[in-house]
């Protein structure tokens, strides 16, 4: 089996500043005097006094200490200083010149003191690692999928005979040498509605340190520590909220009255994002904020929402109350035609796997028989399983009225637009076109695709998108393609797993990337991800994961940031080994999902320079709510791995003992052990070689198990 390896983790709630020595020259800005006199204006005697926060008449006070208020206008449309252009220029093409987009996914941050807010670590940043070259146990040739006409995939050959065509590869570059202000504002809540509570709004303001090219990031004197904002709304020249906020933090949030966006609209309104420094103007964002009418009016039931804080799908419940989904399910071909039986089992199939949710593939007519399909989509609705609604094959002319068919249904949870369009070379227009006529069709619910590349043209294939799956098949990944070369590279295409090498470290790899990505686009909080763990079956049985693989796979994705898992398997017959896996990931999201409903904060990863060897990966959710944290753990290597994690400072409801209460765990694998010291602890266990584990951890008196639990050799679920 090997030696056994071990891995500490040390986990802080706080990264520190990093120095930055060079100066910017900050000019003056004439939105000052604006400012102060529309707070003074318009916010603080139009808005409720419980809106009036502290951190805002800080902000006056200082403002007011370095200059008396004017009431002389001063209008928006101010130049910028010269200086901000040119250095916003320089980065813009400096950028594009040399095309970096990979070299480093480091943002430093310390998270915003909430009181609700979880506390998310992701491992890799700080765990001893040794390589391996992490291959799978059963070899077998990967099963050929359909690939584009010209044979290539990812824009690369799909086999030896064809030269490479390196359009759309990343190349490295030079990054900045010194961190940069990352400004960035998001609505916490995408989109508002005219029934939402008017004073329930917020913005969430990020003052991130970042080594990207951002366009519009700024170096920024260390000498500044604090940023006062001002959120202005465009169309009525006034600040709608302000306040102060700490450089090098995430998660700041500005609450403002929707009332003061105007009506309710179709339209987005547009609000700009305002940093100063002792009044001299630094830098500035423009922020779309969606304040929709009455969904009812249009024949349409309750809108959802993506939470921006943490990246999760919000629902309406029966009470009319906002709830989290973390989506689990599987993709169901609807292009032929089902009799009543048939769908019938089907729904049986879904509900016997504890899955949330389908993806209905519709053929290229859509909803050819539209009474049955609204039967079927509300016999689904009755069993509680949402809809990802999916139109990559219908014909442009019809996506109008299967809209109209789905957006009825209070059910339907998204639409999914494009399967690995990046994988087929689709016309990248086409993709778009699709997605925004589908957003301006329904703006009331999500728009997704699915990626088959690693990195082939990323920003154009999700533009337009709220949600990006990635599916890379990584069992059976490191065997030779039908094309006679080796597994996919930086030259060769493959429509199973692009740039793979047949590791569970593929994953890892994918998402880290995906988020560097986002990370560049800025679009931390506006562009979500998706697993898709593999789970088909075939002709190929060296491609079917086992239960274990197939968690191991789900554990992954949640650790590395997917809030959401769909997954794919055209006969839906499983092995008792994987139906058993499906039912007990089935059941344990519901609970993982109060964690990942959290505010999350990533800490900073190391660069994506290279493949990553880590062999330990773990992530943990502190919820202050209802003081308990989540640990989810996984060994991505054959051999054994000791393990401890030491969470950051933690106080629980009680100084009693501690215990874990287990979601699952591999087979042979121990519960982890807790060495308490005040409010103190660690955990560490041990693990077998691919072995995962999901524990909660609270107060031992609010635990309803008896003493010793004893370690688990099965996936049940508590």
């Amino acid at each position: 089996m090997g030696k056994e390896k071990f891995v500490s983790l040390n986990v802080k709630s706080h990264c520190s500043l990093l120095d930055t020595t060079r100066t910017r020259q900050n000019k003056k800005h004439l939105y000052t005097r604006f400012i102060a006199q529309e707070i003074f204006k318009n916010y603080l005697f139009s808005i409720p006094q419980q809106l009036q926060h502290l951190n805002l008449i800080s902000f006056l006070v200082l403002l007011l200490g370095r200059r008396a208020i004017t009431f002389n206008m001063v209008t928006l449309a101010t130049t910028k200083p010269v200086l901000f252009r040119l250095l916003s220029l320089h980065i813009c093409l400096s950028f594009f010149a040399i095309h970096n987009l990979a070299e480093d996914n480091m943002t430093v941050f310390s998270t915003s003191s909430l009181e609700e807010q979880s506390f998310h670590q992701n491992s890799s940043s700080s765990s001893t690692t040794t390589t391996y070259d992490g291959n799978f146990d059963n070899p077998g040739t990967i099963s050929t999928a359909q690939v584009s006409k010209n044979k290539n995939w990812c824009g690369k050959p799909y086999d030896g005979s064809f030269r490479p065509n390196n359009d759309g590869a990343v190349s490295s570059s030079a990054l900045p040498s010194r961190p940069l202000l990352n400004l960035q504002c998001t609505p916490k809540l995408n989109p508002y509605m005219e029934t939402d509570d008017p004073e329930i709004s917020s913005l969430i303001v990020d003052a991130g340190l970042t080594y990207y090219p951002v366009e519009g990031a700024i170096e920024i004197s260390e000498k500044i520590t604090q940023l006062q904002i001002v959120i202005i709304n465009t169309n009525t020249s006034q600040a709608i909220t302000a306040g102060i906020v700490t450089v090098n933090t995430l998660g700041n949030r500005f609450q403002f009255p929707l009332t003061t966006l105007g009506k309710p609209s179709t339209d987005s309104y547009q609000v700009i994002c305002q940093a100063y420094s002792n009044d001299e103007y630094l830098a500035e964002r423009p922020v779309s904020v969606q304040y929709l009418p009455d969904p009812r009016r249009k024949g349409m039931t309750e809108a959802v929402r993506i939470e921006s804080e943490s990246g999760t799908l919000m629902v309406t419940n029966d009470k009319g109350a906002l709830q989290t989904l973390i989506p689990f399910g599987f993709a169901v071909d609807y292009s032929k035609s089902y009799s009543s039986s048939e769908s019938t089992k089907l729904i049986h199939s879904l509900e016997e796997l504890n899955v949330n949710t389908v993806q209905l593939i519709l053929g290229p007519q859509g909803a050819t028989d539209k009474s049955q399909t609204t039967e079927f989509l509300r016999e689904l609705g009755k069993a509680g399983i949402w809809i990802q609604y999916d139109m990559r094959n219908v014909k442009k002319e019809l996506v109008a009225s299967n809209i109209d068919l789905a957006r009825k249904h209070p059910n339907v949870l998204l639409y999914h637009t494009a399967m690995e369009p990046d994988g087929l070379g689709i016309e990248v227009g086409s993709v778009h076109e699709t997605s925004l006529s589908v957003k301006n069709k329904d703006p009331y619910h999500p728009v997704s695709l699915t990626l088959s590349c690693e990195d082939y043209q990323f920003s154009n294939y999700t533009s337009g998108n709220d949600i990006v799956l990635t599916n890379p098949f990584v069992i059976g990944a490191n065997q030779r393609s039908s094309g006679g070369v080796a597994t996919s590279n930086a030259i060769y295409g493959s429509s199973t797993c692009d740039n793979c090498k047949g590791s569970f470290l593929d994953l890892v790899n994918r998402i880290r990337i995906f988020r560097d990505r986002r990370h560049l686009l800025q679009k931390d909080r506006t562009m979500q991800f998706w697993g898709v763990p593999q789970a088909a079956s075939g002709n190929d049985k060296n491609q079917v994961p086992t239960g274990e693989q197939f968690l191991l796979m789900c554990t992954i994705y949640i650790i590395e940031g997917a809030v959401g898992l769909m997954t794919w398997n055209e006969k839906m017959n499983f092995s008792p080994d994987l139906k058993k896996a499906i039912q007990t990931m089935g059941t344990s999201l519901p609970q993982i999902g109060r964690y990942l409903e959290r505010p999350q904060s990533f800490l900073p990863l190391p660069p994506v320079k290279s493949y990553p060897n880590d062999t330990f990966i773990a992530n943990l959710w502190l919820n202050q709510a209802d003081q308990t944290i989540l640990v989810m753990v996984a060994n991505l290597a054959p051999n054994k791995v000791s393990w401890e994690v030491h969470p950051p400072a933690f106080k629980f409801n009680s100084t009693t003992q501690l215990q874990t209460s287990w979601l699952y765990v591999s087979e042979n694998s121990q519960h982890p052990k807790i060495v308490q010291k005040q409010d103190k602890f660690s955990l560490s266990g041990k693990l077998n070689g691919y072995g995962f584990g999901a524990w909660i951890i609270q107060d031992k008196l609010a635990l309803d198990i008896s003493e010793g639990t004893p370690p688990l050799n099965q996936w049940t679920t508590q």
